[in-house]
């Protein structure tokens, strides 16, 4: 259901080389948090159609005078972004008229918001205001389904690199697997902007163990049914990380570029996952050796999954949804709210603000 009060207006880019993580982000956040969304979009017919099946609306635009001709055109009461590389001099032509502008993971330069907030990512030292796994944004349908039981043996071993995959991880991963002689099914999922389809598909015709291969799932529940029955799995991408973690999954995690691993891999401890590094780098024998050793080892899998399950909680679309709603909705800070006229004026404004009795440096009314 929509809240026609509030009106967001996403400008986010997604595609084969960058992924569809940031624009899944806002999707699940749009979707959850019931609030008018509309979306701005890099000319990508796989993130133009990935949009419209969330139900929203979508534009395309590259340039910042049609960007502002969208802004004045849709009135929001909120412009977010999602862009890796927006940087101050960016945000300074941008026309938002009484719009307020949220950034969201703000990675590499400096920069003013009215909120920034970082989510799986590890955002610039000075754009730091709400950041770390509390703001890990799940998609809903994960957050209804039931973390898994650690499993004594390894059945079923899940790839799953993102939307694009660009380095065909999932060709090197299935090379390593294929030398490994302890039985286990593989799970296959190709994203829809993977550019590697038809030459992975020809490597498994070749390929001895048991498998089952899925292209372009866009049915999240699927998905999280796929999620579930893995015991193992080998991914990259902090979303997937996210909620495979939160599902109780111990995951070999390979970073895809130079964000993942200098921006996303360090925001999970160490004993949460199995960091392999950049998968670029990777050597198919070090695969194979991480692969073998959790397979033996039930107990370091059953102790990733404890851990795992303790770092993401789930809550961080709910934490997003109140920062921008008090962005529109001044919060009030009532000084001496213990006092005889505090007592009396507090019951009657917290029907109508968030009031706090202390943090004046937060407050729009005093």
């Amino acid at each position: 259901m929509q809240n026609n009060s509030l009106k967001i207006l996403f400008r986010v880019d997604a595609g084969q080389k960058i992924g569809t993580g940031h624009l899944l982000e806002c999707l699940w956040f749009a979707k959850a948090s019931g609030f008018a969304s509309v979306f701005c979009l890099n000319r990508d017919a796989v993130a133009k159609k990935l949009v419209r099946q969330f139900g929203f609306p979508v534009k395309t635009s590259v340039s910042i005078s049609g960007f502002n001709s969208l802004i004045k055109k849709e009135r929001p009461d909120i412009v977010l972004f999602d862009l890796v590389d927006i940087d101050a001099a960016y945000l300074r032509k941008v026309e938002a008229g009484l719009a307020k502008i949220v950034v969201l993971n703000a990675l590499k330069h400096r920069l003013r918001a009215d909120a920034q907030v970082a989510t799986v990512f590890k955002p610039h030292a000075a754009n730091r205001e709400y950041f770390g796994n509390r703001y890990i944004l799940l998609k809903p349908a994960v957050l209804s389904s039931r973390p898994k039981q650690s499993a004594k043996k390894v059945k079923n071993i899940l790839l799953t690199f993102g939307g694009g995959d660009a380095g065909n991880f999932t060709g090197k991963t299935l090379s390593a697997l294929a030398q490994i002689t302890a039985d286990f099914h593989t799970i296959v999922v190709i994203g829809g902007a993977n550019p590697h389809f038809y030459k992975i598909s020809r490597q498994l015709k070749s390929f001895r163990k048991s498998y089952e291969l899925h292209h372009d799932v866009t049915n999240e529940h699927e998905f999280i049914k796929l999620m579930r029955s893995s015991d193992l799995a080998i991914a990259s991408g902090g979303y997937t990380l996210s909620e495979l973690m939160y599902l109780g999954v111990p995951v070999i995690g390979l970073s895809q570029n130079d964000v993942e691993e200098r921006h996303v891999f360090v925001n999970f401890p160490k004993n949460s996952f199995i960091n392999l590094g950049r998968g670029a780098e990777i050597s198919e024998q070090k695969l194979v050796a991480a692969v073998t050793e959790l397979i033996q080892n039930p107990a370091k899998r059953l102790r990733l999954a404890k851990t795992a399950k303790t770092v993401v909680d789930g809550k961080g679309i709910e934490r997003l949804k109140k920062i921008v709603s008090n962005l529109i909705h001044p919060r009030v800070v009532i000084l001496g709210a213990g006092g005889n006229l505090g007592q009396i004026i507090a019951p009657a404004l917290r029907k109508i603000y968030p009031v706090h009795g202390f943090d004046k440096d937060r407050a729009d009314i005093t």
